[in-house]
C-alpha cells in the first residue's frame, strides 16, 4: 500500500504561520510533507470553499464532504476524518462513540478532483492496493486513512484502519459508531 502521509498542527497559529509564505496553498491550509499541489486542507468554519472534495451523501441525496477534526483530551489525542454536511458548521468524526466539534477542523481541498477516486475493497482486499491511500489522520499511534461506506442509504466519511484487521469507523445518522469491513478508500492517481 502506497499512502501520502500528512503534516496535521496542533494549533491554528502553528498552521497559519507554518505555510504562510507557502506557493502551493494559502495560509489557510494544510499541505502534505511530499509537495502536493493538488492536496490540502482548508480550516472550516461553516462555508464550503469551491475547491472542497465531495465525501459522500445523505439517504436524501445531499452532498456531504470530508473533513477532519482534532481530538485532544487528558487520555487521547487524534487528528480523525469525518463528514462534513453542508449548512453545518461542524465536523461529525468517529471517536470511541461520536464526536462532533467546531474547533480545529478542516476540510479536505483539491484544484484537481478527478486525480482522486474511491476504491471499493473488503479487509482482505485492502493489502492488494497498488495506488496512493490518502492519509487522514492518527489516532495515538496509528495512522488512519480516508474512507467512505454505506449505511441506510447514506454514503459517510470515516476513518480506516489498515492494521491486521482493517476496517472503517464510521458514524450513523443517529450519531452511534459503527465498524464495517466493506468500505471505499479515497486513492489519489498522479496521472
Amino acid at each position: 500500500i502506497l499512502a501520502f502521509s500528512l503534516y496535521f498542527g496542533i494549533t491554528d497559529s502553528q498552521i497559519s504561520t507554518s505555510f504562510s509564505d507557502s506557493t502551493l496553498c494559502s495560509s489557510d491550509c494544510v499541505l502534505a510533507k511530499k509537495p502536493l499541489p493538488n492536496f490540502y486542507w482548508r480550516k472550516f468554519e461553516g462555508g464550503i470553499p469551491k475547491d472542497a472534495l465531495v465525501g459522500g451523501h445523505t439517504s436524501n441525496g445531499e452532498v456531504t464532504y470530508i473533513g477532519q477534526a482534532l481530538i485532544t483530551n487528558s487520555t487521547r489525542n487524534a487528528m480523525i476524518p469525518g463528514t462534513i454536511h453542508v449548512g453545518k458548521d461542524v465536523v461529525e468524526a468517529p471517536f470511541y462513540g461520536a464526536f462532533i466539534s467546531k474547533v480545529y477542523t478542516y476540510i479536505l481541498c483539491t484544484d484537481t478532483p478527478k486525480k482522486f477516486h474511491w476504491r471499493k475493497v473488503n479487509q482482505h482486499e485492502v493489502r492488494t492496493i497498488n495506488e496512493y491511500v490518502v492519509a487522514g489522520g492518527y489516532e495515538i499511534i496509528a495512522t488512519v486513512y480516508i474512507g467512505r461506506a454505506s449505511y441506510s442509504n447514506n454514503l459517510i466519511v470515516g476513518k480506516v484502519f489498515l492494521g491486521d484487521s482493517p476496517s472503517i469507523f464510521i458514524l450513523k445518522p443517529d450519531n452511534k459508531e459503527i465498524r464495517l469491513t466493506t468500505f471505499e478508500l479515497l486513492v489519489y492517481e498522479d496521472k
